[in-house]
């Protein structure tokens, strides 16, 4: 997750990500896979050649480095559903 303190729809969705991504682990059909929260504007080399065009952004890059977008529901069961089709697919 990109996100900004600034943002009203950070702020909204935090709270949830953070309950969902627990200690930076998610175990996903077997697999853990690292999940983290970056901010941009205070982790620059976190974010570097990301495109991230607003606040927040799901991202979701995979071994091979291809990322893909996050656009589903903004709660931990539809991101839970994103990486198990990703991963398990």
């Amino acid at each position: 997750m990109y996100y900004a303190d600034w943002c009203p729809h950070c702020q909204k969705i935090k709270p949830e990500f953070k309950e969902f991504m627990g200690n930076g682990t998610v175990n996903v059909g077997g697999k853990s896979v690292h999940v983290d929260m970056v901010q941009p504007e205070k982790e620059p080399e976190k974010a570097k050649g990301v495109d991230v065009k607003g606040y927040p952004t799901f991202l979701y890059s995979d071994a091979n480095g291809r990322v893909v977008e996050y656009s589903g529901p903004r709660t931990s069961n539809g991101f839970m559903e994103f990486l198990k089709e990703k991963i398990l697919s």
